[in-house]
């Protein structure tokens, strides 16, 4: 037996709904923008780190070289493509 479909109501609940939703983001969205945020990401102060300051600086220049190095493999990916469809 085959379900029988129906049709969708779009009544006064649901445009109540999308007000209600409408008006909740509209709130969140101007109160984040205000608001200072607490997220700040800081350069690590040596003397919390004590002996790890300079590894975990070697460490994130290393992490800057290797993402470095794959934007430029992308690239050069990217380009690569590019010249083999248009010679085809």
């Amino acid at each position: 037996m085959s379900k029988k479909h129906k049709q969708p109501k779009f009544g006064f609940e649901s445009i109540m709904r999308i007000v209600v939703f409408a008006v909740i983001m509209y709130l969140a969205v101007g109160f984040l923008s205000n608001s200072k945020s607490n997220i700040n990401i800081s350069s690590l102060d040596p003397k919390v780190l004590g002996d790890f300051a300079p590894q975990v600086e070697q460490g994130q220049k290393w992490i800057e070289i290797e993402i470095n190095k794959l934007k430029s493999q992308a690239l050069d990916q990217a380009f690569e493509r590019i010249k083999n469809s248009i010679l085809k």
